[in-house]
C-alpha cells in the first residue's frame, strides 16, 4: 500500500500521564489531532498542516518521507527553501495495519527513562 493523499489523525493513543510535544514542534500532542497531512508518494513529499486553535499554533509543516520494506516510515522535515539531503534528522515510526482509508503510524518515545508508544491514527479524507 501506497501513503498518497489526503489524511487526518483521527485519533492519537498514548499514556496520558506524559506530556507529548510531537516531531519536536513545541505544540501539545492535541494540537495534531485533526491535523491534516498530504502524502505524495511519487517524490516522497508532503506536508502537514496544524490548524491553529486557542492552545495550539497554526502551522504548515514541508516534510518527506519514506516506507522501507520492514514498513518502517522515516519522516523528515523540510524548512523553506532546503534541500532534503540537507535535513540529517528525522522521525521513525512503524506503519500498521494500513488500508485504503486508514492506517496508524507508531512512534516510539522516550517517558522518563522509559519506552512509551504513540499511536497516530489517520484517517483518508481524499485520494
Amino acid at each position: 500500500m501506497k501513503l498518497k493523499g489526503q489524511w487526518d489523525i483521527s485519533t492519537i493513543d498514548y499514556n496520558k500521564e506524559f506530556s507529548v510535544k510531537p516531531f519536536d514542534e513545541g505544540a501539545s500532542i492535541n494540537c495534531f489531532v485533526g491535523s491534516s497531512w498530504t502524502l505524495v508518494p511519487n517524490n516522497y513529499t508532503g506536508s502537514y498542516n496544524l490548524h491553529g486553535s486557542a492552545d495550539c499554533p497554526e502551522k504548515t509543516q514541508a516534510i518527506t518521507f519514506s516506507v522501507d520494506k520492514n514498513n518502517v516510515v522515516s519522516i523528515k522535515k523540510v524548512g523553506e527553501g532546503a534541500k532534503a539531503k540537507q535535513v540529517a534528522q528525522g522521525y521513525q515510526l512503524i506503519l500498521e495495519n494500513p488500508t485504503t482509508d486508514t492506517f496508524t503510524l507508531v512512534q516510539s518515545v522516550n517517558a522518563d527513562g522509559s519506552p512509551m508508544s504513540i499511536r497516530y491514527n489517520f484517517v483518508r479524507t481524499s485520494k
